[in-house]
């Protein structure tokens, strides 16, 4: 009986019956894959954190550069952004401006999240941040290898990533500047995938950590556009890469500029620390 009515069955009941088994083995598939990345993003935070507040609490932090960070990932609220008070030379003077040194947005977002979490210290705030950079690192890898079938491969390329030489170095001497590669890491994986929004969000977040982000991210992306002609791409893909770099480089150029303009020498660090030869410093 059960032989003859498989034999009699309509072709595309059982086509859809073996489509719907499949789309639900995909879909748990998916939701494995999912569920480990989210285990491996929480131990890249975890870690990175621990040890960044080890760098805190226990060997004994020093204010340049990791309390000055510290400092203004969670009091960035004026414009321009002010140095903390400590830094005053006299009661009579005012309070330095952090853009002469560097023009960092990011953490205006970084104090307005700090006021929703009140309780975290600034240096516990700054060292989850810390962690949390490590972890987008490791989720940005995560979503380009996913559809790999070696699940130990992807595991290994992911942690790597996660655990590379910079982010090894910020654990001791922390800097928001890792911020830079994991947020543009994340627009090259998101975009790879097709979440274009989201992609370009990540890519806005990473321009706003430092002035010169833009030419680090155009940098990377023209040198990708070359690879695409000459491999064969598409022009589309060849444009887009070209287009998104001339936009990265005018954004960093233009606050460089700003910079240069509204903090001249001999108050402006772009001039003293950047564009001057190195034995002509004083």
């Amino acid at each position: 009986m059960h032989l003859k009515s498989m034999k009699l069955a309509n072709p595309q009941t059982l086509a859809a019956i073996t489509g719907d088994a499949f789309l639900l083995d995909s879909q748990r598939s998916r939701a494995s894959s999912w569920f480990l990345a989210c285990i491996i993003v929480v131990i890249c935070i975890a870690l990175v954190s621990d040890y960044t507040l080890n760098h805190f609490y226990q060997t004994g932090a020093y204010y340049w550069d990791s309390g000055h960070f510290a400092y203004k990932t969670a009091f960035s609220t004026s414009w321009p952004m002010l140095e903390p008070p400590l830094l005053h030379h006299t009661l009579h003077e005012g309070r330095y401006i952090y853009f002469k040194i560097h023009f960092m947005p990011i953490f205006y977002l970084t104090s307005a999240l700090h006021r929703a979490l009140p309780f975290l210290p600034p240096a516990a705030y700054f060292s989850l941040l810390q962690g949390v950079w490590s972890g987008l690192l490791a989720l940005s890898v995560f979503i380009v290898c996913a559809r790999s079938h070696n699940l130990v491969l992807v595991i290994i390329a992911t942690l790597t990533t996660a655990f590379c030489g910079p982010v090894l170095s910020t654990i001791g001497f922390p800097h928001t500047e890792l911020a830079i590669p994991a947020l543009f890491l994340l627009f090259l994986a998101l975009r790879s995938v097709g979440y274009r929004a989201s992609s370009y969000i990540a890519l806005g977040l990473c321009l706003l950590v430092r002035e010169d982000a833009g030419l680090h991210a155009g940098a990377v992306l023209i040198l990708l556009a070359v690879a695409q002609w000459a491999s064969g791409e598409s022009r589309e893909a060849v444009r887009e890469n070209v287009l998104i770099a001339i936009i990265c480089v005018v954004y960093s150029f233009s606050w460089l500029v700003f910079q240069n303009l509204y903090y001249p020498a001999p108050f402006s660090y772009l001039k003293k620390f950047t564009l001057v030869i190195p034995s002509d410093r004083t």
